[in-house]
């Protein structure tokens, strides 16, 4: 992709984004927690207000803990770009990102 690469981050968690004429792509990286959700959630929006995109990539590789919240922000994310028409995947699912998924039993929710 593209230069167009910004980054946002705290202190456990940090999300940088590229984007190109149609796609996002967040690189996701440290703990997916309800802190890192706050910060996730309205960026996503910020992001996808600001291009015409139609394709959302969620990169988990270097995402290293996600809890409930962190659960719901993806669950979030996917029905929000679900309603607006836009495709999302999740890629580069990390051991304890698809730990989480499997138990939850919506690794296809998200994956697909």
């Amino acid at each position: 992709m593209p230069p167009d690469r910004k980054t946002a981050a705290t202190s456990r968690f940090g999300l940088v984004s590229r984007s190109d004429e149609d796609s996002l792509e967040l690189a996701l990286a440290g703990d997916l927690d309800m802190a890192a959700t706050f910060r996730i959630e309205p960026e996503v929006d910020r992001l996808l207000a600001g291009h015409a995109v139609r394709r959302l990539v969620l990169d988990v590789a270097d995402v290293g803990f996600i809890d409930s919240a962190g659960l719901g922000a993806l669950l979030s994310i996917r029905e929000r770009t679900k309603s607006l028409g836009i495709d999302m995947t999740l890629v580069n699912v990390s051991d304890p990102v698809r730990r989480i998924l499997d138990l939850s039993g919506i690794t296809a929710v998200l994956k697909d």
